[in-house]
């Protein structure tokens, strides 16, 4: 078997495999004999059905695990012999290669290779901290939002929808000059929270009062944000159609002791002023080791594997798409919108593979690693926040194959938390 190399892009190189036809005729026989010896069949002896039986039932099967026997030699070799690093497992189209017994094999495979660059400082980085504080009022609102959350719906009937303590259900469609450009079905709805474009006043006004079956329409400017550039500060309508509408009854606040293990209101403020202040924290440290990233991203430019990043950018806009699925539109429609974000999707993917990279190349430099006794920790996190066992969440991963990037994501985690720490400046404070 002949194997030749060719670099083609920074990250991408071809393999092209050439097997001549009785190099293959003798590895075919000795897939056929193998094939042979553990075959049983009726009227025959174990291991002595004759080739020719063998190869008239299974020899369509038997030419294709000959195939890709020689396939993975060959790249095996290929990526022995030039050193190459793999940046995702090549994808062979085994129908497409159209063998035919009798003559030479050929055949050509497009590798996505990491890329390779030299990594510019990433350590000492000047980055803002801020001091994180609770602003006044903050805390009661945050037990209000916890008491919200677990109110007890009922439905709102001929009073509609209430101008406090209540949610909707329903579809929310966005138009311009008379032209629908989004839709999404099944969305949660309040008053409290106008959709993004929507003036807060003007949605309070349309929606209390609202009943199941109503239809209202308010005024939108699309946000600068917005995916589709042209619409960008544009004027258009948000049509808003109730399916559901409830008033919320919420718990009293001594409801919440025993959940958050206190017993007098004392102690319940208390142990929420902590938690929320352990939040921000924790957004605080989210936010400096964003800014770090950017940093680096920015400082290091590199190429990336083309076919890497648009299975990435498909991937993105096929969980889009899904979700929109699941709140009720149309499968076509659903495919339709989210490719109007393909180009958000590019970015979005383009910036988190980079990372990807960029966290490889720092753990590498730096020695960190994943240990045992991390993964299991993490499998336990992911147990009690499901209410499973450790057991169960531990069997699903490894049956699903999900380890790797378990292990992926604790790996990012600790390069982002080494970054923060060698960054130059102090940590932020905290004020209450």
């Amino acid at each position: 078997m002949d194997v030749q190399v060719a670099k083609t892009t920074p990250c991408g190189a071809t393999v092209t495999l050439s097997v001549t036809a009785q190099e293959f005729d003798t590895a075919f026989k000795k897939d056929l004999s193998r094939v042979g010896k553990q075959a049983r069949l009726k009227g025959f002896r174990p291991g002595k059905v004759p080739a020719q039986v063998i190869q008239q039932m299974y020899g369509e099967s038997i030419e294709r695990e000959t195939i890709e026997g020689f396939l993975r030699q060959g790249l095996d070799k290929a990526i022995a012999d030039e050193s190459l690093e793999l940046a995702m497992q090549p994808r062979i189209d085994m129908e497409a290669i159209g063998f035919e017994r009798g003559k030479d094999l050929s055949v050509t495979v497009e590798l996505d290779l990491k890329p390779e660059f030299d990594i510019a400082n990433y350590k000492g980085l000047e980055v803002e901290h801020q001091e994180v504080v609770l602003e006044d009022g903050e805390v009661e609102k945050t037990i209000e939002d916890v008491r919200r959350q677990q109110a007890s719906p009922s439905p709102a009937g001929d009073a509609g929808l209430p101008a406090e303590n209540g949610m909707a259900v329903g579809r929310i469609e966005l138009h311009h000059d008379g032209s629908e450009v989004a839709a999404r079905d099944g969305l949660r709805l309040s008053v409290e929270f106008p959709p993004n474009g929507v003036d807060e006043a003007a949605w309070k006004k349309a929606v209390v009062g609202a009943k199941e079956g109503d239809t209202i329409e308010v005024p939108l400017t699309f946000p600068d944000d917005w995916e589709q550039e042209e619409l960008r500060g544009k004027d258009g309508t948000c049509k808003v159609t109730f399916s559901q509408v409830f008033a919320l009854e919420l718990p009293a606040r001594e409801d919440l002791y025993k959940q958050f293990g206190v017993e007098d209101d004392e102690a319940f403020v208390a142990k929420v002023t902590e938690q929320l202040m352990a939040a921000k924290e924790q957004n605080e440290r989210n936010r400096v080791e964003n800014a770090l990233f950017d940093q680096i991203i920015a400082a290091n430019p590199f190429d990336l594997p083309a076919r890497m990043l648009e299975s990435q950018v498909e991937t993105r806009l096929g969980q889009m798409a899904q979700e929109m699925v699941q709140q009720g539109l149309p499968e076509e429609d659903a495919r339709a919108q989210a490719e109007t974000n393909r180009a958000a999707a590019a970015e979005q993917a383009e910036k988190s593979l980079r990372a990807y990279f960029l966290v490889e190349k720092i753990s590498l430099a730096e020695d960190l690693q994943v240990q045992k006794s991390e993964m299991t920790a993490e499998l336990r996190r992911i147990a009690m926040r499901n209410r499973a066992t450790y057991e169960q969440v531990a069997q699903y991963y490894q049956e699903q194959k999900l380890m790797p990037q378990l292990g992926i994501e604790i790996m990012e985690r600790k390069v982002r938390t080494f970054l923060r720490e060698n960054a130059a400046g102090a940590e932020a404070t905290s004020a209450k």
